[in-house]
């Protein structure tokens, strides 16, 4: 299915009385990268024929090439863009790093986030449109952020369930909310497929915590603040922040993980699932 409208920073293209469309004619089949491409570093022991994996490493962005052009709908006169339009068009796709979705039946929860690079198509000294690349920032798309809240009070454990495309670490975001005075310790815990069991992978500590306050913990940029802004948490944290693992489980998206403290607590996890998905077309 071609791609017809898509959004960028809020914005679809249809606002701009545009579609994507095609400037090239020809046809075929196109093969796109959807996340799985990965370089794979191998070695090979001397007198021995078996290479061994000891690394794998994405090299390449998420690319996708996309024409623009005006609505034949719209009536347009010879379908020649304005200069204004065709600045306000490009004032809009110059920005950068921002949440680019496509309006595509299967992919209302997926995006990228994002930059495009724009040239512009001429007809007999009238612009007619625009060619377009978008470049990620991920080698993958993105699923829209999820979140669930545990409460850790007769047990002070549970599992959690998420999903994820990409094995491996990820860097969630935690709000541990206290409800008894200590020193904190919050540990978690991924699946071993190998042992069959749960493997702790971190020890999350904060002494001299208070009744009801919030313990902060951002992923992408590994900050630790509190609620009780006088809580010294460079002398009291240990900052190995807790994080999710995903391991290969079952061919389903399920992947189960273990939190544990040693106080009462309720705990928020928000986390982005990866997809390994990808888009192009030729028409």
């Amino acid at each position: 299915m071609n791609i017809l409208d898509f959004t960028f920073n809020g914005k679809k293209l249809s606002d701009f009385e545009c579609i994507c469309c095609n400037f090239d004619s020809s046809s075929g089949t196109v093969e796109v990268s959807s996340g799985a491409d990965v370089t794979l570093n191998q070695e090979k022991s001397s007198g021995s024929n078996k290479f061994n994996l000891y690394s794998t490493s994405y090299d390449e962005p998420f690319t996708l090439p996309l024409s623009i052009c005006l609505n034949p709908c719209g009536n347009y006169e010879n379908m020649e863009m304005s200069v204004e339009q065709a600045r306000k068009i490009q004032k809009w796709l110059s920005l950068r790093n921002k949440k680019f979705k496509l309006d595509v039946i299967g992919f209302e929860n997926i995006y990228w986030v994002g930059t495009f690079t724009c040239k512009q198509v001429m007809l007999n000294s009238s612009i007619i449109g625009f060619n377009l690349t978008f470049t990620a920032n991920t080698p993958y798309a993105l699923q829209e952020d999820k979140s669930f809240n545990i409460e850790l009070s007769d047990a002070l454990e549970s599992d959690i369930i998420f999903t994820s495309d990409v094995y491996g670490y990820i860097d969630a975001d935690y709000v541990i909310t206290v409800k008894e005075a200590g020193n904190l310790k919050f540990d978690t815990y991924y699946y071993n497929p190998n042992t069959e069991s749960y493997t702790l992978d971190r020890e999350f500590t904060v002494q001299n915590c208070i009744a009801d306050e919030k313990i902060y913990v951002k992923g992408d940029t590994q900050l630790v603040t509190s609620s009780r802004t006088v809580h010294e948490l460079g002398k009291d944290c240990n900052f190995i922040l807790p994080r999710i693992v995903n391991t290969y489980q079952s061919d389903d998206e399920e992947v189960r993980n273990k939190i544990k403290s040693n106080l009462k607590c309720n705990v928020q996890i928000t986390y982005n699932p990866t997809a390994m998905i990808g888009y192009g077309y030729k028409s």
